[in-house]
């Protein structure tokens, strides 16, 4: 990588390279992986039903219009002591640790109405105890770019809070009709956190202030860096994240980024996708288990009323 200080003069280019993004879109981008997850997850269930069952284990699958049993993203789930175990036609999870209960269905139902995201993924990380790059979690080269360039923003906005910091400027004074000095003078410049630009009343000051950000950025290494790993990430497929990564790591260092193993450990690293269809799997399971005992119970009640009718 090569900082490409005379490529960046300011905060259009980020725009035109695609180096900075507000973290409104940021985060649509890497919550909308998420929400493609649940949603592909739970479509691939819809029409499965029980196959078979034991105490504490249970197979689903769906049926071919003729009635026969289909093997595609059929299912085995068995819960234990130390967790549940969800294997078949998708890639095997272990949810370990957790507040699962006493019974088996508890155990089930722990899995299926907790939150994926910041937890079961934790729960399967427990329980796949691998030493190396852990199976619940995978590398995704979109969701990288998108963190970066929310680094990228925060570089910005910090710029920009610096050079309000030091501005000096004061509004002139206006008089009125009969040369009485106006009161409300124009409000200070400020950055506006929902667009992520400043803002200033007076147009000529603007532009000095805009001109003082474009300069920071012009001359800052930070962003060279973070720009230089995005245009990598998204202009060549064949590098690996791990070497821009690394990459990365060393430019920002050059930079003076103290932080930066910890500002780019985690970049690109999202849940497995094993995590979020063995999670849609246990919700399957669980509201087949209700639709089940809601049946048993109304034919139960049915049995009892029939009962109270007979002739003794």
């Amino acid at each position: 990588m090569s900082y490409r200080l005379n490529a960046i003069t300011g905060y259009e280019d980020l725009v035109r390279a695609g180096a900075i993004k507000h973290p409104k879109e940021t985060s649509y981008i890497i919550k909308g992986r998420e929400k493609q997850l649940f949603e592909l997850s739970k479509n691939d269930f819809k029409n499965h039903e029980i196959m078979s069952e034991s105490p504490g284990r249970w197979t689903i699958a769906a049926k071919y219009p003729d009635g026969k049993w289909t093997s595609n993203y059929l299912t085995e789930i068995i819960t234990c002591r130390i967790g549940v175990f969800v294997s078949g036609d998708i890639d095997s999870v272990i949810f370990a640790g957790g507040d699962r209960g006493d019974s088996d269905r508890s155990r089930l139902d722990w899995v299926a109405y907790s939150s994926v995201s910041g937890y079961l993924d934790g729960k399967a990380s427990m329980g796949f105890n691998s030493s190396t790059r852990n199976p619940a979690e995978e590398q995704d080269n979109d969701i990288a770019v998108a963190e970066m360039q929310s680094h990228v923003f925060d570089a910005y906005q910090e710029i920009c809070e610096n050079v309000l910091a030091e501005d000096e400027w004061e509004p002139d004074i206006k008089y009125d009709d009969d040369d009485n000095e106006i009161e409300e003078l124009d409000p200070p410049a400020t950055f506006n956190h929902e667009t992520g630009k400043i803002e200033c009343a007076n147009e000529e000051h603007l532009a000095e202030l805009l001109k003082k950000v474009d300069a920071d950025i012009r001359e800052s290494r930070e962003i060279a860096a973070w720009a230089d790993a995005i245009e990598d990430l998204v202009g060549i497929e064949s590098l690996a994240l791990e070497l821009v990564k690394n990459a990365l790591y060393d430019d920002l260092n050059r930079a003076g980024v103290c932080e930066a193993g910890e500002m780019i450990g985690d970049i690109g690293i999202v849940t497995a996708a094993r995590v979020y269809y063995a999670h849609a799997a246990c919700k399957k399971l669980s509201e087949l288990l209700e639709i089940k005992d809601k049946r048993e119970a109304v034919d139960n009640l049915v049995d009892s009323l029939g009962g109270l009718g007979s002739p003794s």
